[in-house]
């Protein structure tokens, strides 16, 4: 039938009439309970309503745009169809405007207290009898006294507000707390101590705090020690699936702290010049201090014999640690975790205030050059006194100039990384003082593990920059998410060649303890697993969330305490609450032209599982059709891309036998398009490009892995298929509709030339850097494809090469909270694994193992550092 009526104004009679003949056949063939879904712009297919008020609405409003095919009324189905297709409909008195809240849902979600015996059931109305009689045995036992606790409240969910209200009393409850909530209402009263009055959640008084405890720490542990205890022996608790009491079994597996902290909680000394800590048995620890007497605080504390001789041979262990008064402590093989956080933050300091010469942070000054005048080692680098009283340190072969500093600084500066990634490094750095300023461990982590190494490629010698990006690579591999014993044991090698290749740049100053520690962190990921469980970096998070509830700095216990509670109990009440205004992401709609939708369409067709044997069959059809006239594959190729869509929906209309699928992905989809800025997708948070011009992240960066078929020329008939990896920008997100059948969300891109050096390249240091001002794929052709699925790609980001004008470094980003397990397969860690690290630097190619031939001093800068 002619549809054009749908385009005419509103007031014509032929208009008027084409709505009519709409009503009759909708209420034929798609009504339930004397109502269809409205079709309205305002309802957009979803509210349920009668003749006259839909009538009245395509009058006033209109058809929503592009519903030509009346899939949701009654077209192409019959009534049997067409029911089975339609969402079900619920009556009530509100004729579909009023949904009611699923309190009992929320309550059963909250609590774990399904029925699973009795899925089928339709009364739900539960209470202390009714839950404990359903699937009750002779063996059941009763619950204990907090799970009876929740019993009993369930029995004031059913009754009323007041008489005839559409809300029970825990409804209005739970819809008042989020009105507080949203509104940010008060209460007058804090909690406070029946005591003295104060608030239960009130900080001490730090004026009044003295220093911290240090290895009196214990004291203050014994609290914790008395649970700790009593959770290794079990504690009563009810289980209300099996309906039974078990005891719950738990034990403290380690500890995670700073180094001083280290010593502190588990006796052994870390004071400088003193070996690192050993993983050394409990039990010769126990051995070791049983002639030590120690008792846990300041007050009566026995002498130490050490203090009247100090001939004494000091012992490593200073103390018993009270968590061996745990029944399991000694048997445990790692105690007391290195916190590679904070090993990894002194280090990366130590790295960028030495090549940055910042005053206090470097390890190359007066003092080390001295001590390389005591050692009587390279010569070259020692200090020269000039006239003055000063002395002149010549530069070493790490010392920058200004403009190479500023360089660095730059890149540092302009750079933007995904959301989540890292904080805005931006704001810690300064040009001018060519400095970085007020950085956090997290910002250390990301410099120490990305940044800085592609930082440092255009302002840094070759022999520096190789054994820092391969420092760079052994700190991810310890951090990685995937860990192999065989590898680790390569990498205890590989950190100890690493130390050394640094030795023979950096002076010995600059390998303090917290250096050393490096070599420990293989051997301790053996025994403890990957990092990523021994790190504080989700606790520091999880604090910073609570501190931004402390929005009144005078009682930080009622925003911090009560925020979290708010925040919690509305999120998971929200769920439950049909009519609540809550924040949705609101997509804008617009309409492709017909290039990018014939581009977008065969795209989804030629991924799509149900028309592998249709292309199969389309491809044969051209090979036999072309063979009188010898083309060649390449030509075969492009006639398949150009006209399957077309072909598809010809047989389809000639009645060829297809799944009901392959008949909705024949049609196409609707030319009207919704819009998104943001899709999140596996663990990562993808932004169009367009969204981020005034922002200091980048979360456009995209890398899909495609099976590509290359010919060598136009006459090529055996072409090669290998995997090519296509850099791009994300430019628009939209989402297909298959007229409410399927829906398919589609990323198009700005892809860069991977298949020549015009558009990609690798530098001496294996980074791979990309051109934009090269592309390809761009739509502008038919057989261009530009469009890809969220599911294929994986985020990128792009750091501007200082060297080269147009010129990106590309650094994979990898999801924080996402972990591939893989398929079981060892075959595939490599593949799963989540280090992604540089390429590998061959420093015994870049550093002369001979020290005669090494270089100390840097002959092509001019620029000297006094010291007094």
């Amino acid at each position: 039938m002619d549809r054009s009526w749908m385009n005419l104004p509103r007031v014509n009679a032929d208009y008027r009439n084409g709505v009519e003949y709409f009503l009759n056949l909708a209420f034929a063939n798609a009504s339930q309970e004397n109502m269809i879904l409205c079709p309205c712009k305002k309802c957009v297919n979803i509210n349920w309503h009668i003749r006259e008020v839909v009538n009245k609405h395509l009058v006033v409003f209109g058809f929503v745009p592009g519903y030509r095919k009346w899939v949701f009324h009654g077209e192409l189905t019959s009534r049997t169809a067409s029911s089975t297709s339609n969402p079900p409909f619920h009556h009530n008195s509100h004729r579909g405007t009023f949904r009611e809240d699923d309190i009992e849902g929320m309550l059963r979600d909250a609590f774990n207290m399904h029925d699973y015996h009795q899925s089928d059931r339709e009364d739900c109305d539960i209470g202390v009898t009714d839950f404990t009689e359903m699937g009750r045995s002779g063996c059941d036992e009763e619950p204990n006294g907090e799970a009876s606790k929740f019993y009993n409240l369930l029995n004031e969910m059913n009754e009323p507000l007041y008489e005839r209200s559409k809300y029970s009393k825990l409804s209005f409850c739970i819809r008042l707390f989020h009105l507080k909530c949203l509104g940010g209402w008060t209460e007058k009263n804090q909690e406070s101590c029946h005591v003295c009055g104060k608030s239960q959640w009130m900080n001490m008084d730090t004026e009044k705090c003295e220093k911290g405890p240090r290895n009196d720490i214990d004291i203050y542990m014994q609290p914790l020690i008395e649970e700790l205890k009593q959770l290794w022996v079990g504690v009563e608790t009810y289980d209300v699936l099996k309906k039974e009491n078990f005891n719950l079994h738990a034990a403290l597996l380690w500890t995670i702290n700073d180094f001083p902290a280290y010593a502190n909680l588990s006796g052994w000394s870390t004071k400088e010049f003193r070996k690192a800590p050993e993983q050394t048995i409990g039990s010769n620890i126990l051995s070791m201090l049983k002639h030590i007497k120690f008792t846990y605080g300041k007050t009566n504390q026995p002498p130490n014999p050490r203090s009247k001789n100090k001939k004494t041979k000091e012992v490593a262990v200073e103390k018993k640690s009270i968590f061996f008064k745990l029944p399991y402590w000694k048997h445990n093989i790692l105690r007391h975790n290195l916190h590679v956080k904070h090993i990894e933050k002194n280090v990366c300091e130590n790295i960028i205030g030495t090549i940055l010469n910042v005053d206090g942070k470097s390890k190359d000054n007066l003092k080390s050059r001295l001590d390389l005048v005591d050692v009587g080692i390279r010569h070259d680098l020692h200090p020269q006194e000039l006239r003055n009283g000063k002395f002149s340190l010549p530069p070493s072969i790490f010392t920058m100039s200004k403009k190479e500093k500023e360089v660095f600084c730059m890149v540092l500066k302009d750079i933007k990384v995904p959301n989540g990634y890292a904080s805005n490094i931006s704001r810690c750095v300064s040009v001018k003082d060519r400095r970085l300023y007020s950085l956090k461990s997290h910002d250390y982590h990301i410099l120490m593990q990305d940044l800085m190494s592609v930082a440092l490629r255009g302002c840094m010698s070759t022999e520096v920059t190789s054994c820092i990006i391969e420092l760079s690579n052994v700190m991810k591999a310890i951090c990685g998410k995937v860990l192999m014993v065989e590898e680790l044991e390569k990498l205890q090698d590989r950190v100890a060649l690493t130390l050394c290749n640094m030795e023979k740049i950096f002076p010995p100053s600059f390998f303090n303890i917290m250096v050393h520690l490096l070599v420990h962190l293989p051997h301790e990921a053996k025994a403890g697993g990957p990092v990523f469980y021994r790190w504080m970096y989700p606790i520091e998070r999880f604090l910073c969330k609570l501190k931004s509830y402390c929005r009144n700095k005078r009682y930080p216990e009622g925003s911090i305490a009560e925020g979290y509670l708010v925040e919690e109990c509305l999120t998971f009440c929200s769920r439950y609450l049909e009519d609540v205004e809550t924040r949705f992401n609101r997509s804008n709609r617009n309409e492709l032209d017909d290039k990018s939708w014939v581009q977008a369409h065969r795209y989804v067709l030629f991924h799509h599982d149900s028309t592998r044997h249709l292309r199969t069959e389309f491809k044969e059809e051209l090979q036999s059709q072309v063979r009188s006239r010898r083309l060649h594959q390449r030509e075969i190729h492009k006639l398949f891309i150009e006209n399957f869509h077309d072909w598809l929906a010809k047989m389809v209309w000639c009645g060829r036998e297809v799944s009901e699928e392959v008949k909705w992905l024949s049609q196409g989809p609707n030319r009207i398009v919704k819009r998104y800025n943001t899709f999140l997708i596996n663990g990562f948070r993808f932004h169009m490009k367009s969204r981020e011009r005034l922002r200091r992240t980048q979360n456009c960066g995209v890398v899909v892995t495609s099976s590509t078929t290359s010919y060598a020329s136009a006459r090529d008939n055996h072409p090669v298929v290998g995997d090519v990896e296509y850099y791009g920008i994300l430019t628009y997100i939209i989402e297909w509709d298959y007229y409410g059948k399927q829906k398919v969300v589609l990323f198009r891109c700005d892809w860069a030339d991977v298949n020549t050096t015009r558009g990609i390249r690798r530098d001496q240091f294996g980074f791979t850097m990309v051109n934009f001002s090269r592309l390809i794929h761009t739509g502008h052709q038919l057989m261009d494809e530009p469009y890809v699925f969220p599911s294929q790609v994986k985020q990128v980001f792009y750091c501007s090469d200082p060297t080269k004008e147009g010129w990106y470094v590309v650094l994979r980003n990898t999801p924080r909270d996402l972990i591939d397990i893989g398929d079981g397969n060892r075959d595939d860690i490599e593949i799963r694994s989540e280090t992604l690290p540089f390429a590998a630097q061959n420093l015994d190619r870049t550093i002369h193992s001979s020290s005669s031939q090494f270089r100390w001093v840097r002959e092509d800068m001019d620029e000297d550092f006094n010291e007094n």
